[in-house]
């Protein structure tokens, strides 16, 4: 798998940081949970591969923020579509601006804090699917 540069920003003195459980993974923001998906963590642990974040344990401690809204991207989306289109998915993620991957990141963050379930995010989930003609 080809390791792809996500730009090293100043790195954040918040911690931010993935923990993987057995089918599913939580994003934490300091103390504050940004996003829980139901997906395999492998996928995530890929994926933070090919972004140059290594894995400590059962989990993930992201440096930049950047890193840490594409990955998020990818769990938010990743549980609503079939195994065939992760790959696609997957491209995506790495190959889209930092713009996007700050503005969705933000959108399903927002919207779990709001809601505090999944459910709630499918209608931007959709959006996303939408916009990116998935």
């Amino acid at each position: 798998m080809e390791t792809v540069q996500v730009v090293q920003t100043k790195k954040s003195s918040i911690n931010m940081q993935i923990k993987l459980y057995r089918k599913s993974v939580v994003f934490r923001w300091g103390m504050t949970s940004d996003l829980k998906a139901k997906l395999n963590p492998q996928e995530v642990l890929r994926l933070a591969a090919a972004f140059g974040i290594p894995a400590h344990g059962r989990a993930i401690p992201v440096d930049t923020l950047e890193g840490y809204n594409r990955l998020l991207v990818y769990a938010a989306v990743r549980p609503s579509l079939n195994p065939a289109q992760a790959s696609e998915l997957a491209w995506l993620v790495k190959t889209m601006n930092s713009w996007d991957a700050h503005y969705w990141a933000s959108a399903f963050r927002e919207e779990w804090w709001r809601s505090g379930g999944y459910t709630h995010l499918r209608d931007r989930v959709k959006a996303f699917k939408l916009f990116f003609r998935m």
